[in-house]
């Protein structure tokens, strides 16, 4: 019924989901795709300088450049969209550089074990050739870090070392060839850059959907508490159910202006509740107690977000007069 009530229905996916029997699948169905690319696998596109990148007019994009293009792709011509963001590309700059900090720590450890092996009283196991190397290699390891970071075995008048450094040259072309970019391809050739980065950006939605359900409190999937088949099903059914009614929820109250998350939305949420107040009857005469109790219900003190969500979700009418 989904599909008979949608003219196109284009898939979305990251580059774990690449190979060839998905592609041809994909490519003899009616259903579209927007999928990601391994960027070193395509030196070509890396390889189209920068200054034929433009930038995108939407604010929604702000920082991000891209060039179109075309490329045979899984035995098809693809439309490719090749985007650069300077808050990706920061974001890789700032992983890189907490990397190779710790690896240069590394670095100078073993260099002082290799020193210090050589010094009189050492209980340790001596240090080879091969097995210097191997410590190298292992320490150097890592994307990016191993592309401009490298590390030699030395041996000074018959003692062993490392020399090590970086490649300015190497660090240069990873920022300015690789960092801050994705790959994008699709197979829909209607689509504007703008709407092809959008329809790749929002798998957020899903991902952010699959952690919720991981969440201990809320729409918690595990532990599911059932044995047979048909029960977990029916967990499985009312588990998606309950994400499906909070995602409304989260997207009613996005409407209407308030910035939240939906496990946010449901915390402030459970914060607003309904209090009722009960009195005992009093007589005109003071302190004389008869008559029935009087009760009073009231809710308790809402912040400003609790009101803003008060009033987006019309929750008043569920308050009992």
């Amino acid at each position: 019924m989904f599909k008979e009530k949608c003219q196109r229905i284009t898939l979305v996916f990251g580059k774990g989901n690449n190979s060839e029997d998905n592609i041809r699948a994909l490519d003899g169905s009616p259903y579209h795709f927007i999928g990601s690319l391994v960027p070193t696998q395509h030196q070509d596109l890396l390889d189209i300088p920068l200054e034929r990148f433009h930038s995108l007019r939407d604010p929604l994009f702000e920082g991000v450049r891209v060039h179109r293009t075309e490329k045979e792709v899984f035995g098809q011509k693809r439309t490719i969209v090749i985007t650069r963001s300077r808050a990706l590309f920061q974001g890789q700059l700032r992983g890189i550089r907490q990397h190779l900090s710790k690896k240069l720590r590394a670095l100078s450890d073993l260099q002082s074990r290799i020193s210090r092996s050589h010094e009189s009283g050492w209980k340790g196991k001596p240090y080879t050739e091969e097995s210097i190397q191997k410590n190298l290699d292992t320490i150097i390891s890592g994307q990016y870090i191993r592309d401009f970071l490298w590390g030699k075995v030395t041996r000074t008048k018959g003692r062993l070392g490392i020399e090590l450094g970086i490649d300015e040259e190497a660090y240069n072309q990873l920022k300015k060839r690789v960092l801050g970019k994705r790959i994008l391809f699709t197979d829909r050739q209607d689509l504007t850059n703008e709407e092809i980065i959008f329809g790749y950006r929002g798998q957020h939605h899903v991902e952010r959907a699959f952690r919720d359900m991981k969440d201990p409190y809320f729409i918690n999937f595990s532990p599911p508490r059932h044995w047979t088949d048909q029960m977990l099903r029916v967990h499985a059914f009312y588990c998606v159910l309950a994400l499906t009614l909070v995602s409304l929820l989260h997207r009613r109250v996005y409407r209407e202006g308030i910035q939240i998350s939906q496990m946010r939305l449901l915390e402030e949420l459970k914060r607003i509740k309904e209090i009722t107040n009960y009195y005992s009857a009093q007589t005109a005469e003071r302190h004389h107690l008869g008559g029935r109790p009087r009760s009073e219900r009231t809710l308790t003190r809402l912040n400003n977000q609790q009101s803003q969500i008060f009033r987006a979700l019309d929750l008043d009418r569920f308050v009992a007069s």
